[in-house]
């Protein structure tokens, strides 16, 4: 989508700069060599094109922005539409998923084996281990039942077996690598679900997204690549729509990756007191946060 998007953004630009600069440049020289103009007529006709054109190249450059991220859009509330005809209630997980026997895998060799993950209602779960371990890669698991990165043997919900492929709607994920869409701000919150104006401020506050929401409104057009946003923001908008996605279990791949130490404590103190369930990969911590957490798994062990 990006290459799509700049290549589409280099012709308007090389277009533009033909029509605005290079054919008025070569009409004028042609005139001025005639006699039926002078120099100082000439760079005033280039100016006055240049002032014309620009404001309606800015606005190609806008639509173009959106035309390439538009059929994300609409795959994104069609993918809403469909899941809620398939499954309108979803898979619900009333006290406890337990995970056993999980393996995962890279490029075809194994790095973790035999991992055993109890998730009980309003439990937070660390997932510890160095770089390139697989923490990724098990979360990843998880939502995408893809048997090319790993395989979970037994799946029990709420003490009954339940297959692989239909855990997935347990889950909302939340990256270190935050997804934005150019649309606006309540929407990449929301993904078009219907949710109370009050729930949305509620969240947004007790993740230090309050001032964005004064400042620029939940109108607030985001560009593709997030521009206008530093990457702590574009984090927090993306934890968010994981948090009001209201899936029973939350994903959180290193979401303090681009947060400033005070961020950081704010938004770990909402989460360790919330009721949320929630399972988080954690790489730069302090000894003592670890006590916040229900249980602590360090796939250093499983590797």
């Amino acid at each position: 989508m990006n290459l799509l998007n700049n290549n589409a953004n280099s012709c308007i630009n090389v277009i533009a700069n033909i029509g605005t600069f290079v054919l008025p440049f070569l009409l004028g020289i042609y005139l001025v060599l005639r006699g039926q103009t002078t120099l100082g007529a000439l760079f005033s006709i280039v100016q006055l094109s240049n002032a014309f054109v620009n404001p309606i190249l800015i606005l190609l450059q806008e639509r173009n922005n959106f035309s390439t991220t538009r059929p994300i859009v609409e795959k994104v509330s069609q993918f809403l539409k469909d899941a809620e005809k398939k499954n309108p209630d979803g898979l619900v997980m009333h006290d406890e998923l337990s995970l056993d026997g999980i393996s995962v895998s890279r490029n075809g060799h194994n790095l973790l084996e035999n991992i055993r993950i109890d998730i009980i209602k309003g439990k937070k779960i660390a997932v510890t281990g160095p770089s390139g371990s697989g923490k990724s890669t098990l979360m990843k698991l998880l939502v995408s039942d893809d048997e090319s990165i790993g395989r979970i043997d037994n799946i029990i919900l709420d003490g009954k077996p339940v297959d692989a492929a239909d855990i997935s709607s347990l889950f909302a994920y939340s990256s270190q690598y935050p997804v934005v869409l150019a649309d606006t701000l309540w929407f990449n919150l929301t993904l078009g679900r219907k949710i109370g104006k009050q729930r949305v401020m509620d969240v947004c506050k007790s993740l230090d997204l309050d001032d964005i929401v004064r400042e620029k409104g939940f109108d607030y057009v985001l560009s593709a690549d997030g521009t206008g946003l530093s990457g702590g923001q574009l984090a927090r908008i993306e934890l968010a729509r994981a948090v009001l996605s209201e899936r029973p279990i939350l994903l959180l791949d290193e979401i303090n990756a681009s947060l400033d130490s005070r961020t950081d404590m704010d938004i770990h103190h909402y989460l360790w007191n919330s009721n949320l369930t929630f399972i988080e990969i954690i790489h730069h911590y302090r000894k003592e946060d670890l006590k916040n957490y229900d249980a602590v798994i360090d796939v250093s062990d499983y590797s």
